[in-house]
């Protein structure tokens, strides 16, 4: 992991470690987490023009595996446990760049 990573990870954690409010919403977030990924989805979908292929399956799937990346990177900050996300705790935002790209 980059020492800036590392950084990042340990700024983090000691603050929403530190903030009892920002710990009890991540934590509510992680308990409903479904829930939160399909409201969502289904906000993006009734709100937003640009959206309206929220419908299909497939963009589903992959913004479902989004909000999970994104989640498992959130947990694990708020857990102080950097070496759950490996070598290259942020490689999910070049990934899902690359799959915005392939859709465009």
């Amino acid at each position: 992991m980059s020492e800036r990573a590392l950084a990042l990870i340990n700024n983090w954690s000691s603050r929403l470690r530190e903030d009892a409010l920002a710990r009890q919403v991540l934590l509510a977030v992680h308990e409903r987490e479904g829930d939160v990924q399909r409201c969502a989805l289904d906000g993006l979908q009734r709100e937003n023009p640009a959206f309206q292929r929220a419908a299909s399956e497939q963009f589903r799937n992959e913004a479902i595996g989004h909000c999970n990346d994104i989640g498992r990177v959130m947990f694990a900050i708020i857990a102080g446990d950097a070496a759950a996300l490996g070598s290259d705790p942020f490689g999910f935002v070049r990934l899902h760049a690359k799959q915005e790209q392939h859709h465009a």
